[in-house]
């Protein structure tokens, strides 16, 4: 087996002409370019990124690559350069270089760590590995003594020059994605809203109030129904030309700093020419105007984070709004370094794992999550949905597993949850239903979950047609390996166990104190059927209720309804957040974060 660190066009023409199989990190431009040269021959090329659904198990793999890239970003040299680019931009540069080196370097190490692994579970396959030694040395003898390692240096010439061509770029960016038009937003409160879901928690949140402006990413605003956007006045956030101007100034700046200290840079090749491809997208999304309060839910990057500096540049503030339980993993790489002003904590969980991943947000309001206290409001749809669900039942015992999706990293672990919601569904007086994830998989896996439940009649399939919600009064207990959906039903009051399949419990924070609600594999299977036939005050069920009580009390706040949910969040964003204003929003510098 091979895995190329970054496939290029000669290892793409290779693999199409041997037919051989193949892993990688990272995919080259050349490498894609060839990829459709091929294709015009009728060639195919088998290679695609290794991930963690090609393992049986991930062990301390996440943690490994996470504290090696710790390491290495603290030794990194970049203060001096990347303070001038920060003075010059007006934004903290520093702490957004230290954020995307930090990502590329977790993905690279958490590679090897993963062919580590693949090399153990597969000791009759010969592995061999081209890799990119900047970096690497705290990997290549142990490598080594299970694959056979060709070492090379990265190109650094042909990257370092492509930053002369930023400008052109630049301006090609903006006529293909940019705007003429400036819409400004002064002193306003601004939700970014993405999918139908954030589009209804920040309606309901912040209703009635007279100065809220709704925005979305304009690569995004296809995901968001027409009927919202026409709704809320849903505005496209584009770079307009203000922003323009500033980046063009910025890219000679940037240019000019990086030939000035070529010593300090070089070795980033490429890179270089990424990262400001990143503060463009960054500064589209910053919506222009002084002193508002840009409020989001996402899954922050560096390019969110490059996004909250422009925020606070014009006198802005960002703040975090949890639409769910957010329970990330632990070690979940890109949320290193989050640089919101203020951080609404779902729970004590919140600022216990984001203070953990060096957070250089100081403020984590204890506010609760908005699925946690959302209405369930009666209506004809749901009374139905509901009553298939209980048609269903019937007087069984209905077991409902929640899957977390079937994709490359998930689908070892997946494969597995199936099998074991097909054995369960055949025990006397059980039924089980599939919650799958409400969104389409890859066509290559779109006949996944028909096939390996095929024939299995107590066992019913559901998707984007129900609400998660549905299930709660119907379920007698729920059941997933990572899903973070498991979470939510598990604040309504809902009894889970949670599967761990990859020998990962370090893979969640809270993990440490599920106690008997988080399963080993092996046991799995007998320790469901215990609590099926333990009757409703045996000891198996009391364990899981005090178990749930932990978990609850540390992943949420709970509150007695919404109305109580929304007073206490608006109160709390009321005493950190009164609307921004020009110089309204104290400096923050990154270097602590670095320590």
């Amino acid at each position: 087996m091979r895995f190329y660190e970054s496939l290029g066009a000669c290892h793409v023409v290779r693999l199409a002409l041997a037919g051989e199989q193949a892993f990688f990190c990272f995919k080259s431009i050349s490498a894609r370019l060839a990829e459709k040269i091929v294709g015009i021959f009728g060639l195919s090329v088998n290679a695609r990124k290794i991930d963690f659904g090609d393992l049986q198990h991930a062990t301390q793999i996440r943690d490994r690559a996470y504290r090696m890239a710790e390491q290495q970003i603290i030794k990194l040299d970049c203060a001096e350069w990347t303070e001038l680019v920060g003075d010059r931009l007006g934004i903290d540069f520093s702490l957004l270089f230290r954020k995307y080196i930090f990502d590329w370097l977790y993905v690279k190490f958490e590679f090897y760590e993963i062919i580590l692994q693949y090399a153990n579970e597969n000791p009759n396959v010969h592995c061999a590995i081209r890799l990119h030694k900047e970096f690497a040395a705290g990997y290549i003898s142990s490598l080594k003594q299970v694959c056979s390692v060709t070492e090379k240096k990265e190109g650094k010439i042909i990257g370092f020059l492509s930053i002369l061509l930023l400008p052109t770029f630049l301006y090609r960016y903006w006529k293909q994605c940019g705007s003429s038009e400036v819409d400004f937003c002064v002193g306003q409160l601004v939700c970014e809203v993405e999918d139908y879901k954030t589009a209804e928690m920040f309606s309901a949140i912040f209703h009635g109030f007279p100065n809220v402006c709704y925005v979305v990413d304009y690569s995004k605003s296809a995901g968001l129904p027409h009927d919202v956007r026409e709704r809320m006045n849903v505005r496209d956030l584009k770079l307009d030309r203000p922003g323009y101007e500033y980046l063009r100034r910025a890219a000679w700046h940037y240019i000019a700093i990086c030939l000035a200290n070529i010593v300090q840079v070089w070795p980033h090749g490429a890179r270089l020419f990424r990262v400001f491809y990143m503060l463009m997208r960054a500064r589209a999304e910053a919506v222009a105007g002084n002193g508002n309060v840009f409020c989001v839910y996402e899954h922050q990057t560096t390019e969110k984070a490059a996004r909250n500096e422009f925020i606070r540049q014009q006198g802005g503030r960002s703040v975090f709004v949890p639409l769910n339980a957010h329970v990330t993993p632990q070690f979940f790489h890109s949320e290193i370094f989050i640089n919101y002003d203020v951080m609404c904590a779902a729970g004590p969980h919140t600022a216990e794992l984001y203070t953990g991943k060096r957070a250089l947000t100081k403020h984590f309001p204890g506010t609760g999550s908005f699925d946690a206290h959302r209405i369930l409001a009666d209506s004809p749809e749901r009374a139905q949905r509901i009553a298939r669900l209980k048609q269903f039942k019937g007087d069984a015992m209905l077991i409902t597993v929640i899957s977390p999706g079937i994709c490359d990293p998930t689908y070892s672990h997946e494969i597995r949850l199936m099998q074991l919601a097909c054995k369960l569904s055949c025990q006397p007086g059980v039924k089980v239903a599939v919650r799958l994830k409400p969104v389409p998989p890859e066509r290559k896996y779109s006949d996944f979950y028909a096939d390996i439940t095929k024939g299995y009649d107590q066992l019913l399939l559901t998707g984007s047609e129900h609400d998660l919600f549905d299930f709660l009064d119907m379920t007698d207990l729920f059941v997933t390996s990572i899903s973070n959906a498991a979470c939510d039903v598990l604040l309504r009051g809902a009894q889970v166990m949670f599967i761990d399949y990859l020998k990962d419990p370090d893979f969640f924070l809270w993990w440490r104190m599920a106690g008997e609600s988080l399963l080993t594999e092996e046991c799995a299977f007998d320790r469901i059927m215990a609590w099926v036939n333990d009757g409703g005050d045996g000891p198996v069920r009391a364990q899981l209720r005090q178990d749930m009580k932990k978990v609850s009390s540390f992943i949420g706040w709970k509150y007695p309804d919404f109305e109580a949910y929304r007073a206490n969040l608006l109160n709390q964003l009321a005493q950190l957040l009164p609307l921004a204003a020009p110089g309204n929003v104290e400096s923050r510098m990154s270097g602590a974060a670095f320590e």
